[in-house]
Formats: structure tokens, sequence, C-alpha cells
């Protein structure tokens, strides 16, 4: 009999930094093998909201797909994957910040070889997939309120990403994050 596992939390933190990025053929042919991964996880809501975000960008053409990922996460103000964007333009806040994940990334040993600014969420997201388990929730616990906030514009907007950002939630509570309340 096969038994399902646990929520792998590096595993998922992994796929949904994967999923968060521009879109692509290479996603949609990904499909199959992430929804096998995430399937053999005992935790049907996360096998639920990324199904629910599979199902909805197979109803989308490829423009219509990379222009609702253009308009939510590069024109959205609300939506924008920068977790310090919302920090309406201070820049010395936003700065200190900036240069917090900067030294949190240099601490865990990991490497942004990529031109993001450090607090894009797929980034931090890769960095969790990685990081020791401590450093990692230390990190998201942090940033959960603007997390939470992407999360909040997303449903604001009906966008089909706040499956991604519900299976995100998901995965933080069984991770031993917990939102406020």
């Amino acid at each position: 009999m096969f038994r399902k596992k646990a929520i792998d939390a590096q595993t998922v933190y992994s796929i949904i930094s994967y999923l968060l990025q521009y879109p692509s053929d290479e996603i949609k042919r990904a499909m199959p093998v992430i929804k096998e991964t995430i399937g053999g996880m005992e935790h049907p809501q996360l096998y639920m909201h990324i199904s629910s975000f599979f199902h909805w960008i197979n109803d989308l053409s490829e423009a219509d797909w990379e222009e609702t990922y253009i308009q939510t996460f590069d024109f959205g103000k609300k939506t924008n994957l920068y977790i310090s964007y919302d920090l309406k333009g201070e820049d010395k806040e936003r700065g200190t910040v900036l240069l917090n994940l900067k030294q949190a990334y240099q601490a865990g040993g990991f490497k942004m070889d990529c031109d993001e600014l450090p607090d894009y969420l797929p980034m931090m997201l890769e960095f969790c997939a990685h990081a020791d388990p401590e450093d990692r929730r230390a990190m998201i616990a942090t940033y959960l309120p603007q997390i939470s906030g992407i999360r909040e514009g997303l449903v604001e907007a009906q966008s089909g990403y706040t499956f991604i950002l519900d299976a995100l939630l998901v995965t933080f509570e069984s991770d031993g994050i917990r939102r406020a309340a």
C-alpha cells in the first residue's frame, strides 16, 4: 500500500518559487511532475490549490497567461512580488530590508545568481528551499504580513495566482509558521 508522506516544505518552496516565475512552456510541461510530487504529500489542500492553479492556466492562451502575469506582478501595486515594495517608497526602510535579506542569504550560503533584488518572493522561497529550517522560519515569520498582503491583493484582483499564495500559506502552516490572528 502506498503511503503519502508529510509536506516536504523545502520541495514545496522550490516548486512555488518556480511557479511564480514568468510564464513558459517549460512550466506547463512540468505540471504533471509537480502534481505527482504534491499529490504524494499528505495535505489535500496543498494539492487542491496547486491543481486549481494548473486548471486556471490551462484555460488561458500563452499570450493571455503572459499578459496576466505582467499586469498582476509587474504593474500591480498590491500584487508586486517584491515584499518590501509596499513600504510606500520609504527608500531608507526598504534599503534596510534589502540589506538584511542579502546578509541572511550570505550567512546561509545562498548565492544570488540573478539580477533580482533580494526581496523578490521567488528568490526568498528558493532560499527557503535550501536554508536551515530555523533560518527560513525566521525569515518567513518576519515577512509574513507582506506575503499575506500580496495574497490579499491577488484575491482583490480575482487572480488565479491566489491559488499559489494559498498553497504557500498552507506550506507555512505545515512548516510551523502561523498567521497572526
